[in-house]
């Protein structure tokens, strides 16, 4: 039997990521959504 914590994410362009996680260690499972590629890119912010 497999836990799974499944999540929904709102991204800051408002696009929505389903998540799903391996509850026993938090391993990721899938991410699927639109603007998935977006979301993971780290903005850079200047002090």
């Amino acid at each position: 039997m497999q836990l799974v914590h499944e999540l929904r994410l709102l991204t800051p362009r408002r696009d929505v990521l389903a998540i799903r996680l391996d509850a026993r260690n938090g391993r990721f499972l899938e991410v699927a959504g639109a603007g998935l590629a977006e979301a993971r890119k780290k903005k850079v912010t200047k002090p």
